[in-house]
């Protein structure tokens, strides 16, 4: 929950003044949180495997440590990061493979990707398409991974891109034509 807690706050606080809300000092509490879960669940997962039982909450807890673990991937947002933790969970046992079956660490890694290899197209298709959660951390990335693609259009075009203003808000995953104006 505090990690819900942190992730809600820093998108619904985004434009509050640094005097009223440290995004920062919010994102390093993120941050701990996330990694003590990921060390808990190391934890859980040894004494699992030495005890050698077969748990019927598996695929719950799969679920939960998928959806943390792709928070986890999203906030640090690195490729080094992603195929780290990839090359951990293929190393590991069958419940590090099932997580590798996560839709929503698949998309997790697949936002990161894109955004590392400015692959707008991609980024924004998985901004559309996460849930609320994920996307509210993805949003955190969305600002630059819109920069970027206005300058790959201009560069495209050999000038400022001139497009109707719905498509631009659509292609760049904006609210509304108006936020695409201001954008």
């Amino acid at each position: 929950q505090a990690v819900r807690f942190h992730i809600v706050s820093e998108f619904l606080l985004r434009d509050t003044a640094p005097e009223t809300f440290s995004s920062k000092q919010n994102m390093e509490q993120l941050d701990k949180c996330l990694i003590s879960l990921r060390e808990m669940y190391a934890e859980q997962q040894q004494q699992q495997h030495h005890q050698q039982q077969l748990h019927s909450t598996q695929l719950f807890s799969v679920e939960r440590q998928a959806e943390m673990l792709a928070y986890y991937l999203v906030l640090h947002s690195s490729p080094l990061s992603v195929s780290s933790t990839l090359r951990e969970l293929l190393q590991s046992s069958d419940h590090g493979r099932a997580l590798l079956r996560s839709p929503l660490l698949q998309l997790a890694v697949d936002a990161v990707l894109a955004f590392h290899g400015r692959r707008h197209y991609s980024f924004f298709i998985a901004l559309r398409s996460a849930p609320f959660l994920l996307a509210c951390l993805l949003y955190k990335l969305a600002r630059l991974m819109r920069r970027s693609a206005v300058r790959a259009l201009r560069r495209a075009l050999n000038s400022p891109p001139t497009m109707p203003l719905t498509q631009l808000t659509t292609l760049l995953a904006l609210g509304s034509p108006a936020s695409a104006r201001e954008f």
